[in-house]
């Protein structure tokens, strides 16, 4: 709830919908979006949980759609 707060906050002038959510049990019906993406999220979590991760984000995405994910690189200039 804070961090959707802060978001509303940042993107008050936009036109955005934000929805409070968890990611192993996504609010969406399946086969929803063209893109779903993750960035910074899924690294923080035990393998087991990050596959229901991947699950859901699959479970969302349209049939030809797109999944992108993003994690720091430590090693990464």
């Amino acid at each position: 709830p804070i961090a959707l707060e802060y978001a509303r906050c940042i993107f008050s002038d936009q036109s955005v919908q934000f929805v409070l959510g968890d990611a192993t049990m996504l609010p969406f019906e399946g086969s929803e979006y063209d893109l779903v993406h993750s960035v910074g999220l899924i690294e923080h979590f035990p393998d087991d949980v990050i596959e229901t991760m991947v699950q859901e984000m699959v479970r969302v995405t349209k049939v030809g759609g797109h999944i992108y994910v993003a994690v720091p690189n430590y090693f990464s200039p």
